[in-house]
């Protein structure tokens, strides 16, 4: 197992473990909590470090991304925030690996994972 493989592998583990989740050992794919059932996805927020000449052409490459739902160019220590929705981390891993990195322009990307929505389009989230 290389250490990229290692490093996500104990990211996922301690993920699940500050947020109470762990894997369903049933057949169903999905998540629990306490033995509810959760909405299978996970929710990114993906910041992007981008070469200032490709701001432009990394952009319209993450808007055609199907993960991808929403692409903000913002100012500040990042060049582009977007929100990724998959139905894993491991599905993540893949975009992130096989899709986004590959962008060319992208430099490097910092990830933060949804854990809860308090408030989403302007409503407080009921538990």
């Amino acid at each position: 197992m290389s250490a990229t493989q290692q490093m996500f592998q104990c990211v996922y583990k301690m993920t699940f473990a500050w947020t109470g989740l762990f894997i369903s050992g049933s057949k169903r794919p999905g998540f629990e909590r306490e033995g509810q059932p959760l909405p299978n996805e996970v929710r990114v927020f993906l910041n992007l470090f981008v070469e200032s000449k490709e701001l432009e052409m990394v952009t319209d490459s993450l808007v055609k991304l199907s993960e991808v739902t929403d692409v903000y160019e913002v100012t500040g220590e990042y060049d582009i925030v977007c929100l990724l929705r998959t139905e894993s981390i491991l599905a993540f891993r893949e975009v992130l690996k096989n899709k986004v990195l590959k962008i060319p322009g992208v430099k490097s990307t910092v990830s933060a994972i949804v854990l809860y929505t308090h408030k989403r389009d302007r409503k407080p989230v009921s538990e």
